[in-house]
């Protein structure tokens, strides 16, 4: 029977695991702790991605430019969830971390996933709708032109997010009936976060159905669609985090994007 001590030494070592390892890639066969990088903090901005493979050294990947003196930061959550607003976000922090996050994403007044295409003529910039909780005189304005769009515009985003949101809770159930209006809300707002959703189930649907096909020429017709809307997906994160993508924020996102 084990003493007391042998019980502490064991819970401290599955705590250490569980709030420190990273999964390794592309198997997920193994929890990776490593001396220096496990101790880099997350933030939802990283400048830095994690690669942790099956064998050898973890890396550390560098996403932005990184002055000297400046900290070295990561990202514990997937880069999917990253792109999920910062309620969703912060759940799942102090859900599997135990801590709140604080970064400039995280406390900033505008959802800057839940953004919408300004629509002043030839602008090209984004309105990210106001996070719970944030101050009575707070405005929403364009990321570009720094227009505030009128009180029409507000309500309509409101109100076809409420709609495309309640379709995509019930896939792939409501799949046809979502087609159109999910299709309609991601090509008005490619930035926002339901569009980076649809788009994932699209691509996931569109590589089922070319599994499926008989006809050669279907099923790569089908890859392709599916292949467009990864990486129309993969655009809702790069916007979010203010990165580029070519090497996902996390270990995960790794392994999302080979599949």
């Amino acid at each position: 029977m084990a003493t007391a001590s042998q019980r502490d030494e064991t819970i401290k070592a599955l705590l250490l695991v569980s709030f420190n390892a990273w999964t390794s890639v592309p198997e997920s066969t193994h929890q990776v702790v490593y001396p220096l990088i496990s101790k880099a903090n997350h933030t939802c901005h990283p400048n830095a991605s994690v690669f942790a493979p099956e064998t050898g050294n973890g890396e550390l990947v560098c996403l932005r430019s990184i002055a000297a003196g400046d900290e070295v930061t990561v990202s514990y959550l997937g880069d999917g969830e990253l792109a999920r607003p910062v309620e969703f976000r912060q759940h799942q922090l102090m859900k599997r971390w135990e801590f709140t996050c604080s970064c400039s994403r995280c406390t900033a007044f505008g959802d800057d996933t839940r953004k919408f295409s300004c629509p002043r003529e030839n602008c090209l910039g984004g309105c990210a709708a106001l996070r719970h909780g944030a101050p009575d005189d707070a405005t929403i304005l364009c990321d570009v032109c720094g227009e505030e769009p009128c009180d029409e515009f507000q309500v309509d985003w409101l109100e076809a997010e409420i709609e495309v949101g309640d379709l995509l809770l019930k896939l792939p159930e409501s799949l046809y009936s979502a087609w159109h209006p999910c299709a309609e809300f991601a090509a008005a707002h490619p930035h926002h976060w339901l569009a980076g959703r649809w788009l994932r189930f699209l691509a996931s649907h569109m590589l089922s159905e070319a599994d499926g096909a008989e006809d050669p020429e279907e099923a790569n017709d089908l890859r392709q669609t599916a292949l467009e809307a990864e990486d129309a997906s993969w655009r809702c994160v790069q916007a979010a985090v203010g990165v580029s993508l070519d090497f996902p924020t996390s270990e995960l996102g790794r392994v999302e994007r080979a599949l």
